[in-house]
């Protein structure tokens, strides 16, 4: 007896479900190509039926949502911190940023801040040079720093 429709979706419903309790993510269409066929019968595509068997489905980001995305984090930060980020303080948006804008200045620019126009050193790398001058004060000699 061959098995119903409702059996063969029911079946393939708890194959992706034991995927995604076993590995803790969705599958993709390619991890699964003998269930593909099935979803695309019945749902039309891989993400309907990701969907339907009430997992959420990869869905790829536009250029647009993605700068959206980028600029709340900026704004978020911004309205915390009372000052732009340093770039490696958003390191982990660092492939988005420079894919989506060019450059890191490019970025803080088009979300509508003034980029830093200058590096400004790190406490660690920043070094102090003194010069000391020997003063002669009627015969008593004082060091001061300059």
């Amino acid at each position: 007896m061959d098995p119903t429709q409702e059996e063969i979706i029911a079946d393939a419903f708890s194959i992706v479900k034991e995927f995604h309790n076993k590995n803790g993510r969705t599958p993709v269409r390619c991890e699964m190509e003998h269930i593909n066929t099935i979803g695309r019968r019945y749902f039309g595509t891989w993400n309907n039926f990701i969907a339907a068997a009430g997992l959420q489905p990869h869905v790829q980001k536009t250029e647009a949502i993605v700068k959206a995305e980028l600029f709340a984090l900026l704004h978020e930060f911004y309205q915390a911190n009372k000052r732009i980020p340093m770039r490696r303080e958003f390191s982990s948006k660092s492939g988005s940023i420079i894919k989506y804008f060019g450059s890191w200045n490019k970025f803080i620019t088009a979300a509508g801040y003034d980029a830093n126009d200058r590096r400004i050193p790190s406490k660690g790398k920043l070094k102090i040079r003194w010069s000391v001058i020997t003063l002669n004060t009627g015969g008593r000699q004082r060091s001061q720093n300059v």
